[in-house]
């Protein structure tokens, strides 16, 4: 497995791209398709698909550029960010314009290279996305679920504080110590590092 990450957009998003024999996955593409683009011209794959943790406006941002570059039909997303996906509202102007000529979107199409769990709580449809490692610790891309030292905002649209601890609770706490996380912002951690650091993880 192929791990690379890019930093992209004017509130500094993290956009990752996963490859798992010749398959690739696009996380979050937020803005800067060229940048984005660089990032891909630098990993061998045959396929590509896009995964959204969530639809806020600084994760799909660069998604339809992307798709139509890489000829990617549709992006997949949980269904309870879809009415967010598309909304005009769902921006932050000047700096993010709401984003134009997305994709369509698409539920979660099953895969052998990782597993979806369902996140809610920063928005209705949070997800993070868990890959296995035969000889490392599991990956898991958890948007803006979890910081580092943190947990993702409850005030926008949809947001949810109760709903995002018991989605930490269930999903997150229970995986392996070693496990590593990644982040929508900021620098990756571990589940062990935030059992012992995150205040809202106790």
């Amino acid at each position: 497995m192929e791990i690379c990450s890019c930093c992209v957009g004017p509130i500094g998003t993290n956009c990752y791209a996963v490859v798992c024999d010749r398959r690739a996955y696009l996380i979050d593409p937020g803005a800067e398709p060229a940048t984005i683009a660089a990032m891909l011209e630098k990993m061998d794959f045959d396929s590509l698909r896009i995964l959204l943790t969530h639809a806020h406006f600084d994760h799909i941002g660069a998604a339809g550029e992307i798709a139509r570059r890489y000829q990617v039909k549709a992006v997949e997303m949980a269904p309870g960010d879809r009415e967010l996906y598309f909304s005009r509202d769902n921006a932050m102007p000047p700096y993010c314009p709401p984003a134009e000529d997305l994709p369509p979107a698409e539920n979660f199409q099953s895969s052998g290279d990782f597993v979806v769990l369902p996140m809610p709580g920063h928005t209705p449809g949070g997800v993070a996305l868990r890959f296995a490692r035969k000889d490392a610790p599991d990956v898991v891309f958890v948007g803006d679920s979890v910081f580092a030292g943190s947990i993702g905002r409850t005030d926008l649209w949809g947001g949810d504080l109760e709903a995002l601890l018991a989605s930490i609770k269930r999903e997150i706490l229970p995986l392996d110590e070693a496990t590593i996380l990644y982040c929508g912002h900021g620098p990756e951690t571990s589940v062990g590092a935030e059992k012992r650091a995150n205040c809202y993880f106790r």
